[in-house]
């Protein structure tokens, strides 16, 4: 049984719940991983289409101060919102050159040097996603792992920190 369905537009921001998603053999949910936000140091053509590691990114994992965003993407219009505390505070479409610039001044100063320099919007070109993996996935989380994980540690556990898909 599916309980729910996330996407997560930029690699890194945050996860949206999506209401159904049409699967197709061989790649991931429709604009999951789509952009992400690399390294001033990655490669920006290579990245776009081919496999590199999560490391050339800004993750969550290594950069904690993503959590302090609240980001949408609207598929129409290919624009990016982003709330700190429940205001706006960067708004740019993430496909022309202006909305590109204007999200990496964002998280430039948003980050004041701490991401190794100014960051890079990254757009994957066709089927490539901006995953951990090196192929097209759709990631499955089982609750009842998550349960029993909170049995173990006896902690109550978010499955979203496992940025899963379903």
């Amino acid at each position: 049984r599916v309980k729910s369905i996330y996407r997560h537009p930029v690699k890194g921001l945050t996860p949206e719940l999506v209401e159904a998603v049409k699967l197709t053999p061989g790649r991931g949910i429709p604009n999951d991983r789509r952009f992400a936000l690399a390294l001033s140091s990655t490669a920006k053509e290579l990245a776009s289409t081919k496999w590199v590691a999560k490391s050339n990114f800004l993750t969550l994992q290594k950069n904690e101060r993503l959590a302090k965003l609240e980001t949408r993407f609207d598929d129409k219009t290919e624009t990016l919102s982003v709330a700190r505390g429940g205001h706006q505070v960067a708004r740019c479409k993430l496909t022309n050159r202006i909305g590109r610039t204007t999200i990496e001044d964002f998280f430039s100063a948003f980050f004041k040097g701490d991401a190794l320099g100014r960051p890079k919007l990254i757009e994957a070109s066709g089927d490539h996603i901006l995953s951990d993996c090196s192929s097209p996935v759709v990631s499955v989380l089982n609750l009842s792992s998550i349960k029993d994980l909170e049995r173990v540690t006896q902690r109550t556990v978010d499955p979203l920190r496992f940025r899963a898909n379903i």
